[in-house]
């Protein structure tokens, strides 16, 4: 017999294994819905149309921006540090008013969920109800939030995975905002 092993009956692993499922559930949950990274996208990549509707059925594309630096929000009303973005993203757009800037958000969200939270609580932007994913997939989103950044040429210039990064978007975005006013 092996005196430095110890073995646990197995009706004693099963508080284990409630502790282990416990933790792992609370980790996630303080993490978000997201893995942390940033990447920048390859200079002169155009970005694909997005085109889709609002919950009010209202027509929306991503080119009805052209001219003017685009921050896509692709994020879902279940994702904690997606809605912890939003006042972060009502700043910036305060923030940048009056200027060639706006906000494009695509929910994941069903169309009832996205319907109550935007009856509770209206974005002054756009969102397009992406309930398939079809968009998200076509962009390559797999984590929530993703933010991605157009110049007001249309060209893909930077991405951020995950929230908390408001400081180095906003900086992004004013940089970009005085090159389309041409003080770059």
């Amino acid at each position: 017999m092996n005196t430095n092993s110890i073995a646990i009956a197995p009706e004693k692993m099963m508080p284990r294994r409630i502790w282990t499922a416990a933790l792992l559930v609370t980790a996630f949950a303080i993490s978000g819905c997201q893995q942390e990274s940033e990447s920048e996208a390859p200079p002169g990549q155009t970005a694909p149309e997005i085109s889709g509707s609002g919950v009010d059925g209202k027509s929306i594309r991503l080119s009805e921006f052209k001219g003017k630096v685009v921050l896509v929000d692709f994020w879902a009303t279940w994702c904690g540090p997606c809605v912890r973005e939003i006042p972060h993203e009502r700043d910036m757009l305060n923030k940048f008013k009056g200027r060639p800037f706006a906000i494009l958000g695509v929910s994941v969200d069903k169309r009832e969920d996205l319907q109550r939270f935007l009856a509770s609580d209206n974005l002054p932007w756009p969102n397009i109800l992406d309930e398939g994913h079809k968009i998200a997939s076509n962009w390559k989103v797999e984590s929530y939030p993703t933010f991605v950044l157009i110049d007001h040429q249309g060209n893909i210039r930077q991405r951020w995975i995950g929230g908390g990064k408001s400081s180095k978007i906003e900086a992004a975005v004013a940089k970009l905002v005085d090159e389309a006013e041409g003080k770059k």
